[in-house]
């Protein structure tokens, strides 16, 4: 284990919505109102920093309460992130590797502001993302059209990032089809699975609870029993992006 590995969190605004479904197991559904907080986070590893997501776009700060208003959705930036990444003492250009849950609204809203960064995706999610329509599906083009003109590795698959097993991205199909999730192996409390959208709440992993409006449910679950297994076998823990809890 490296002790020059640390992970910290930062706020990417806030998400509003109402009864939205959720899918449990033997057919069980729920609805549930979301007023849940968005995280992105920065991996810092001895041979250089890694963000994980950039929450929803600075941009929306400036307008009037801070709300950008989309279909059923209320989005709330209070603290711009490049506020925030200043107040420890950094640029956004000092980040070496910008990776992503998947590429959607919440997820990579500030990807432009990453200049210097290797863009590091799934390569299945490169094509939804640039497909025609697809902002019908939560990616906006304005917020993600920067990274045509970024150097870009489109994995298909799983990436020991620097080679030495302690910063993992993990290919997790389902949410979308090129949906992943980090694994980081901390030297203080062990390790930890960033779960981009692959749960909502503390119980869902537990419980077996998904987003009714996944791309695809079942390839959703065979992520879910693949990710289940490896935090059994590694004994990480989850820390769930929207987690209102």
């Amino acid at each position: 284990m490296n002790p020059g590995i640390s992970l910290t969190p930062f706020d990417g605004g806030r998400i509003f919505t109402r009864a939205v479904r959720f899918l449990g197991p033997d057919g069980a559904e729920e609805l549930r109102d979301m007023a849940d907080p968005n995280h992105c986070y920065l991996v810092r590893h001895p041979q250089g920093l890694l963000m994980w997501d950039t929450g929803l776009s600075d941009a929306i700060a400036a307008l009037p309460g801070h709300t950008l208003y989309r279909g059923r959705f209320r989005f709330v930036v209070e603290t711009p992130l490049a506020d925030q990444l200043a107040r420890r003492g950094l640029r956004p250009e000092d980040v070496d590797l910008l990776a992503f849950s998947h590429l959607q609204i919440d997820h990579a809203g500030n990807c432009g502001l990453f200049q210097n960064a290797r863009v590091l995706l799934q390569k299945a999610e490169w094509e939804r993302a640039f497909e025609s329509g697809a902002e019908a599906h939560g990616y906006v083009p304005q917020d993600i059209d920067i990274l045509r003109q970024r150097s870009v590795t489109q994995l298909e698959g799983d990436l020991d990032v620097f080679g030495d097993g302690q910063v993992l991205i993990l290919s997790a199909p389902g949410h979308t089809p090129g949906h992943q999730v980090l694994f980081v192996d901390l030297p203080e409390t062990g390790p930890v699975l960033l779960s981009g959208d692959l749960y909502y709440a503390t119980r869902d992993p537990q419980e077996g609870w998904l987003p009714a409006w996944n791309h695809d449910i079942e390839e959703t679950r065979r992520t879910v029993e693949k990710m289940q297994h490896l935090a059994a076998e590694t004994g990480a823990r989850w820390i769930i992006n929207h987690n209102p809890e």
